[in-house]
């Protein structure tokens, strides 16, 4: 809220919904790197590459963080085996952790190893990273209708995604829908839960479903009615997030004190946080 001339003026800002990069990186290729040091026979014979060898060189460089010296590593395997399906995923996951995500494209167009269905959510990924929104949907939708969701994770992976997506699109009551049920897939306890959360309310607030929002915040996070301005320590020290969009439905209900009382919550998170790191 601004004072402006002397009139109240209600600016409305929706929290961003958080960037589904934290989920990507959960199930890149990166991590299980080391189990592939040994793949392929030991010390080649002259003339042929020893990819058991690249493999461990790509290991250290992806400990060691050097990024673009473990995409020229997977490069260097895909020159001597095209269809070396490690080495093409983890180049690919590689690319878009650079944010090269034009070039991802590009190499999943040119490359023989992978199939375009079982790389739909990084395929997407790139494509929403680049903004281009409908195409990444087109992708997402085709990929969990075609069975792409079948194996562990996927179609929650392509999920997460395709809320974001709607929600960019400004197609609120859809990102409604796919967070809910997320939500209801997801232990409470978890931090997972919190972000979905998060997302959830960004989404219920910017579609201007106040009441709905409300009467589903209140759920989710548990409290009861009636709790004032002290409301759910609990539920306060969850998350700043949460709080700052469940303050964004108040204000939109016309609930100023709520929103106030809401967002000093929120600060309140912050506050303790900034305690917290000093002590």
């Amino acid at each position: 809220m601004q004072l402006v001339g002397g009139v109240v003026v209600v600016v409305v800002v929706v929290w961003p919904i958080p960037d589904p990069l934290s989920f990507f990186f959960i199930i890149s290729p990166l991590g299980p790197i080391s189990k592939m040091s040994g793949k392929g026979p030991g010390g080649a014979a002259a003339g042929q590459v020893d990819t058991a060898k690249l493999f461990g060189e790509l290991e250290k460089a992806l400990g060691a963080q050097h990024y673009e010296r473990a995409v020229d590593v997977c490069e260097s395997v895909l020159k001597a085996v095209p269809s070396d399906r490690d080495a093409a995923l983890t180049k690919l996951v590689l690319l878009i952790k650079l944010a090269r995500y034009d070039t991802a494209l590009t190499f999943l167009t040119r490359q023989t190893a992978l199939k375009l269905a079982d790389v739909a959510f990084e395929r997407a990924y790139a494509l929403y990273r680049l903004g281009r929104l409908r195409d990444a949907l087109d992708v997402l939708q085709a990929g969990i209708s075609d069975g792409t969701g079948d194996s562990t994770g996927t179609e929650r992976r392509l999920n997460v995604l395709l809320a974001q997506v709607h929600y960019k699109l400004e197609e609120y009551e859809a990102a409604e829908g796919i967070l809910q049920a997320l939500a209801a897939q997801t232990d409470p306890a978890s931090h997972e839960y919190q972000e979905i959360l998060t997302n959830l309310h960004a989404a219920q607030a910017a579609s201007g479903q106040v009441a709905l929002a409300q009467k589903k915040v209140v759920a989710a996070s548990g409290e009861g009615g009636g709790k004032g301005k002290g409301e759910g320590e609990g539920e306060e020290a969850a998350s700043f997030e949460v709080s700052y969009n469940k303050s964004l439905c108040a204000l939109v209900a016309g609930d100023l004190a709520g929103a106030e009382s809401l967002v000093d919550a929120a600060e309140g998170v912050v506050d303790r946080a900034i305690d917290i790191s000093i002590d």
